[in-house]
């Protein structure tokens, strides 16, 4: 009876050992993820990857609002950065992060279509930060204001 019930507990153990749950945003094929896991993805790799920089031209802002992932909106747009209007980092850290590439070929095609309902963040009135290097050698950003420049 002890093995039986020791069989079971393993044969449990073994069924779920993947979680049961949702896919990781982190390993998974990233055409395999929803939108909101593939902004929850992006949005680590903007805070796992290098900020620092020695020029201006070191940083650049990613993840703002934009219905096409080009240009910065302020109407409502989907993002993925922790802040509507982006998330400064060393451009080439990004450009080099194999994951975050990965999830952003499927944010461009397949999120930015779907809109604000499916990405799960939606901002509105954000535009685009200025993105600066700062004294410490950080990539950083300073609010603009643009939607609101106008008033």
């Amino acid at each position: 009876m002890r093995v039986a019930c020791s069989l079971i507990v393993v044969m449990l153990v073994a069924c779920n050992r993947d979680g049961g749950g949702a896919p990781d945003s982190s390993s998974t094929d990233a055409a395999m993820l929803t939108c909101l896991q593939i902004a929850d993805g992006l949005r680590a790799r903007t805070q796992a990857v290098s900020r620092q920089c020695t020029t201006i031209d070191d940083c650049e802002l990613v993840g703002y609002a934009s219905s096409d992932g080009v240009v910065a909106t302020c109407n409502c747009a989907p993002h993925f950065a922790v802040s509507c209007e982006g998330d400064p980092v060393n451009w080439q850290a990004w450009s080099a992060d194999v994951r975050a590439q990965e999830l952003l070929v499927q944010w461009r095609t397949r999120c930015l279509a779907e809109g604000c309902g499916v990405s799960g963040t939606c901002g509105c009135d954000c535009g685009r930060e200025n993105v600066v290097c700062g004294i410490s050698g950080v990539c950083g950003a300073t609010s603009n204001n643009e939607c609101f420049s106008a008033l």
